[in-house]
Formats: structure tokens, sequence, C-alpha cells
């Protein structure tokens, strides 16, 4: 018969307390051990940082949860006894911990599904961020301000409870292709030479775009095996318009989530080098001023000149 001795006789634990101890505490190291060796063996077979992140949280929770099972099993011995104990576990973890409960909902539902990873830029309600980590009952956000995409990290950690996943609207700006349809609006008076600035604008987005729309044809394609996504024509495009202050134009162009504000700077740059040489282009800003239609209108559409002159 084995003996399980270890305890001082102080302590008043009885033999068969101590034996319980034991096992319980041989049962929790050998889950542990194999725990390690996993992740031994999904270290030596992988350099993605990502998958050793899942790996680790993913057998954390498990050798919690194998631990209680085992745990509970040694001090509840029989079927009948564990199985109420069980039970009424967890329905009082249901009613009392409700908030936390649905955040493992939550967490089981990220997990399995996977509406986003660590390093994802997404927005949960009007919470903007990177995904920092994923945890039993958060995700932790590193905020970001304004529209997703062209904002900068604030340098704050926003924990979101991951039941907001099941009430929420999640949007992944770093699934599908990655990327996202910017637009910047340029305007020149009515009286530059609206042409020449619109060629102008359209050389400079084909260079800042050159190799954008391939490298969103090769997403896309990736893309294709998960989600039927339809972006239509993935070109640079400059549309024309009008406005009171003069003529608008639209330039709308594909960019990478990271790279939106940059992007807008070089372009800016470039607008204002290239409109800076040209004598004949304005850029077009609120004013007021008064239009005299018999002098300045065309020769076809002036209005007869008043008072009318003396005949």
């Amino acid at each position: 018969m084995v003996s399980y001795d270890f305890i001082p006789d102080f302590l008043l634990v009885s033999q068969e307390t101590e034996a319980k101890l034991v096992v319980s505490f041989v049962s929790v190291l050998v889950l542990y051990t194999f725990r390690a060796a996993v992740l031994r063996g999904v270290e030596a077979r992988t350099q993605n940082e990502d998958n050793i992140y899942t790996w680790r949280k993913l057998s954390w929770y498990v050798f919690v949860f194998l631990s209680l099972i085992l745990v509970g099993r040694v001090w509840y011995t029989g079927v009948g006894d564990f199985v109420t104990f069980f039970g009424f576990f967890i329905a009082g973890l249901v009613v009392v911990l409700n908030q936390p409960i649905s955040s493992i909902a939550g967490w089981a539902y990220i997990m399995i599904r996977r509406p986003f990873i660590v390093g994802d830029r997404i927005r949960i309600g009007t919470l903007v961020g990177d995904v920092a980590d994923i945890r039993l009952f958060a995700t932790i956000l590193s905020e970001v301000d304004g529209v997703e995409g062209a904002a900068m990290p604030t340098g704050r950690l926003i924990h979101v409870p991951n039941k907001a996943v099941m009430e929420e609207s999640v949007v992944n700006s770093s699934k599908g292709i990655g990327m996202l349809w910017n637009e910047i609006g340029v305007e020149v008076t009515f009286e530059s030479d609206w042409k020449k600035a619109k060629g102008h604008l359209v050389k400079i987005l084909a260079n800042e775009t050159k190799d954008v729309e391939a490298q969103a044809r090769r997403q896309l394609r990736k893309v294709h095996r998960e989600y039927k996504i339809k972006l239509g024509s993935l070109r640079p495009e400059v549309f024309t318009s009008v406005t009171a202050s003069g003529i608008h134009f639209g330039l709308r162009y594909l960019v990478d989530i990271g790279d939106r504000r940059d992007s807008e700077q070089r372009l800016w740059e470039h607008i204002l080098k290239v409109f800076g040489n040209e004598e004949d282009i304005d850029f077009a800003y609120p004013t007021r001023r008064t239009f005299v239609n018999h002098i300045e209108g065309k020769a076809d559409a002036k209005a007869p000149a008043w008072p009318p002159a003396p005949k």
C-alpha cells in the first residue's frame, strides 16, 4: 500500500486528504509538462509568431480547464457527486457571472470563427484600434484616432469585453485585400485650365499607385477562396464635377491600410509642387465676386446692358 506521509502531522490532515493533494498535484504537473512539450513542438515546426501566440493562448486555457476537471474528479470520487458538483458549479457561474460568461462565449466565437486576429485593425461599435491581445474576457486594442486606416495610434489601450463581438458589428479592415478605397478632393478655379489640371492629377495618381493594382489583384485571388468579394475596377480614377467655388476633381484610389495618411501627404506635396509651377492653374476656395454678364459673358449668351444705351 502506498504511503502519503508527506505532510507534517501538526497540520491535522488525514491520510485520505493527503493522498488527494498528492494526486491533484501530480495531475496538474503532468498536464503542465504535456503543454510545455506541445509548445516546444510547435515552436520547432513554425517560426510564425501569430501561430505560436495562438497555441500558447489556447493551450493555457485547455490546461486550466482540464486541471479543474481532474482535480474536481479527485475530490469528488463518486460519479453522481461529481456530476452534481459540476452541474451546480456551471449553473452558479451562469447566474452569478452572466457578463463574464458572455465574454467567454465571445472569446470562443473569436477563437473558432476568427473574425480577427492579433495585429488586425478593427472597429467594434465606435472603437477603432489594432488588436494587441485576445484574452479570455477581453480583447485589447491599441487605439487609433479618427477613421480606421487614416488614423495614428494614440498610445492608449482599450479593453473591450469579448461579449461585444456578439452584440456589436465588427469591421475588420485587415481582412479581404488589406486595402481601402481612399478619396481626396482638389478644386481649381473656373478660370483655370481644368483640362491641364486633370492631366497632371491623372499622372500624379498613376505614379503614386503604379504597383497597387497588381498587389490588390494578388490579394483578391487569395481571399476569393474564403470570401466572395467583388470590387469592380481596381484602377485609380479622377472624377470631375462642379461646385460653387470651381472645378472639383475627386482622386479615388486603393491604398494599404497603414499607409493612408502618408499617401495623402505624398499626393498633396506633389500636387502643390506641380500646380505651383503652372501660371494658368489656381486652387479654388470660397470667394465672392461680381460677374457682369453683359461684359464678361460669352458673345451669344450676354444679357443686354442695363440701363440700355440711349438711341
